[in-house]
């Protein structure tokens, strides 16, 4: 791993020490889904040099980490009450918390990653099917936020031709997002409708809150978004990176915050990037 900004390199283990289902390798469209979906970046409580990457695979029902001087990476295993994709990854004091796709919450304690010790991920928190039975397309996103736990629950919509075949160029579109935090002693998610000074990040990378004030150009109270959406990112005319942009909580709508040609990609999309080493 290249840090641009600073110059800081990590050694990580060679990608195929993971575990794949696929071997197809001439179709590119096909061998970017062995490929990392994201890969998250945390300081081990043990030693202030070591780095945990957490590294939930696209397509795949598992989670890698590796540290610097791994030869390989090793898995986490669900239990088997866990099923699906992982979504998202957040350190949650002394827990690492796995979000799946249907919002269940699952962890392992910290200290088993940091001494590489074999550990299964246990179900947290189970799925708030009352928070997304009204919407058929969405997606969620995890995150610690000045001592809280927030999940943010993204809405879409499909835009559809008159005679209600799909639109290849749009395909869908982001309408809302709604933002829950984590009542610790009912263990309940309560929705949350303002962010006062906080600015989300949230897209197909890490999840971060920020205190906006604190950043030039940064709007407080808002959640900034970039596309995320594997599905449509081959579609012919605007490919991946069209869908992207600012909610804003106060009033409730959606603005633009960049609109060049040059983000659209059908292989790599926008990131946001806040260097941690």
């Amino acid at each position: 791993m290249f840090n641009p900004l600073t110059g800081v390199r990590i050694r990580l283990p060679p990608h195929p020490t993971m575990p794949t289902k696929h071997e197809d390798k001439d179709d590119p469209h096909f061998l970017r889904f062995r490929l990392l979906d994201k890969v998250i970046v945390y300081e081990a409580d043990n030693d202030y040099n070591s780095i945990v990457i957490a590294t939930p695979c696209n397509l795949l029902d598992y989670v890698a980490y590796a540290k610097p001087g791994d030869q390989a990476w090793t898995t986490l295993v669900s239990s088997p009450n866990l099923i699906g994709l992982v979504e998202d990854v957040v350190r949650w004091g002394s827990k690492m918390l796995f979000l799946y796709v249907r919002g269940v919450v699952g962890y392992c304690d910290i200290s088993a990653i940091q001494n590489s010790e074999p550990t299964t991920i246990m179900e947290y928190l189970p799925s708030p099917y009352a928070l997304m039975n009204h919407v058929k397309r969405h997606c969620f996103y995890l995150l610690e936020s000045f001592g809280d736990l927030l999940m943010v629950f993204r809405c879409k919509k499909e835009v559809l031709y008159e005679n209600r075949r799909h639109n290849q160029d749009i395909f869908y579109l982001t309408t809302h997002f709604k933002v829950y935090k984590l009542n610790l002693s009912t263990r309940n998610w309560k929705e949350v409708n303002e962010l006062g000074s906080v600015a989300l990040f949230v897209g197909n990378d890490t999840s971060m809150s920020v205190c906006a004030p604190e950043i030039s150009n940064c709007k407080s109270n808002s959640i900034y978004f970039t596309y995320d959406e594997w599905d449509f990112r081959d579609a012919a005319t605007l490919k991946g990176g069209h869908d992207m942009g600012l909610f804003n909580m106060t009033n409730k709508e959606l603005e633009t915050v960049y609109d060049g040609g040059d983000i659209s990609s059908d292989l790599s999309t926008a990131l946001w990037f806040m260097p941690k080493f």
